[in-house]
């Protein structure tokens, strides 16, 4: 009975939840004034993709 709310609820939430991530995180990106686009990308892909390649997946 009390179950439609929370439904209604948590959609709500998960239709919002990861634009709203990408919007902060996109705010709070800091580019260097002398951009080199190479050595950004680099860094960001070696932050990024070392948790991912040393987490176990099941």
């Amino acid at each position: 009975m009390g179950h439609g709310y929370y439904y209604s609820i948590n959609s709500v939430i998960f239709w919002f939840h990861m634009p709203v991530f990408y919007f902060i995180s996109g705010y709070l990106l800091k580019i260097p004034n002398k951009i080199d686009i190479s050595n950004l990308c680099k860094k960001q892909c070696k932050t990024l993709l070392i948790p991912y390649g040393v987490t176990p997946v099941k």
